[in-house]
């Protein structure tokens, strides 16, 4: 067995093309680990214009949130049947994976950006739901993150801005 491994190795190296790909996105990284590439929901916004903003005119006021952060959403990652959704600016490895449990009229909103169409997207993280509505390119979502109620909201920046908001809340006993 570990014959044919080397084999398909040394077969994988002279065409990696046509040997080592999957249909399914999974890329072999050694025999112990297999990574499923699929997209992120927003990236956190770094060279934004608005990061110079007022925090009190782009977050909302409430002694329930931890933070809030610009973000850049990337609608097309809706589409897709997993997605990751990072938790912080600082650390690319704290993320957490959403597998998609239904949609209704993503499509159609995605195409017609402009016109007032609504889309609702579910999601499951572990046993909890993530749900949210696309309109008119805002994207509005909740995802519990904790067992304790601990919460990231995705909302749009209020008006004139045309940008996203992740506001994480904790539950205040």
């Amino acid at each position: 067995m570990r014959f044919v491994s080397v084999i398909i190795s040394i077969l994988c190296l002279a065409h990696p093309s046509e040997l080592c790909t999957s249909a399914r996105g999974k890329l072999p990284t050694n025999d112990n680990e297999v990574h499923e590439v699929f997209p992120t929901l927003y990236q956190f916004d770094m060279k934004s214009k608005l990061l110079n903003a007022s925090k009190d005119e782009m977050c909302p006021r409430s002694k329930k949130m931890k933070s809030c952060q610009l973000v850049n959403v990337q609608f097309q990652a809706l589409k897709s049947m997993k997605l990751k959704v990072p938790l912080r600016r600082d650390d690319p490895n704290a993320f957490l994976v959403l597998k998609k449990v239904s949609e209704e009229g993503l499509n159609m909103a995605l195409i017609n950006p402009n016109q007032p169409l609504t889309a609702t997207i579910s999601y499951k993280v572990g046993t909890e739901l993530a749900s949210f509505v696309l309109k008119q390119s805002k994207l509005y979502g909740s995802i519990r993150i904790s067992p304790s109620g601990h919460k990231l909201f995705i909302e749009p920046c209020p008006d004139p801005y045309l940008c996203h908001i992740v506001v994480e809340k904790v539950k205040r006993v």
